[in-house]
């Protein structure tokens, strides 16, 4: 397995994760998050966020034969990437982790990322992971071009895609897990008289 071939498995299934963290019925979105009970009160730490997201991927990967998937990787200078999943076959991937309020959010993938993934056996690949758990718990840090801040998941996965150098990012997937706590947003629902009101619903 080459290092193109462990990048595409490794989207593919943080992709099906990401998805799955809403339309399972067991409320996996709340694994982030400090909780009273069954309430999210606070985010948790970014390397117990990391460990959650290993300790799914695990199980995953081994289908794939893939070795290994471990945090805290030791690279170059002393560093360490936050994730690193390794073939039998001495291939790697860099996977680096933010909290979507990090003070190095905007910058991270085209950076701190990098690094870890000219390290030999990544051929420049990396995944750049971000955890959002909403406004409501704090806004994004400034924006460096002075636009306005991202108001949801989707709206930061395209920022920091399109911040990326056209070079980086052939190279680097941008994957955000949306956490945040569900609200209630307004829907149209037709009365008898044939207009409309509106009414309640949740997302899980």
């Amino acid at each position: 397995m080459n290092a193109s071939d462990l990048r595409a498995i490794a989207v593919e299934e943080l992709t099906r994760l990401q998805g799955e963290l809403r339309t399972v019925d067991t409320g996996d979105w709340k694994m982030f998050w400090n909780r009273e009970g069954d309430v999210p009160k606070a985010p948790l730490h970014e390397n117990e966020c990391r460990d959650y997201v290993l300790s799914r991927l695990r199980d995953r990967m081994v289908k794939y034969r893939i070795a290994a998937a471990q945090p805290e990787a030791q690279r170059a200078f002393e560093t360490r990437a936050d994730m690193l999943i390794l073939t039998g076959a001495g291939k790697n991937l860099p996977v680096e982790v933010k909290r979507h309020y990090h003070d190095h959010l905007w910058t991270a993938a085209a950076t701190q990322l990098q690094g870890y993934a000219l390290e030999p056996g990544a051929d420049g690949l990396g995944i750049y992971l971000v955890v959002w758990f909403g406004t409501d718990v704090s806004q994004t840090p400034p924006r460096p071009d002075g636009r306005p801040r991202p108001s949801s998941a989707s709206e930061l996965v395209s920022m920091l895609v399109s911040d990326l150098p056209d070079e980086l990012r052939v190279r680097t997937d941008v994957i955000v897990f949306d956490v945040s706590r569900p609200h209630a947003v307004p829907r149209r629902a037709k009365t008898r008289s044939g207009g409309t009101k509106a009414t309640a619903v949740r997302s899980r």
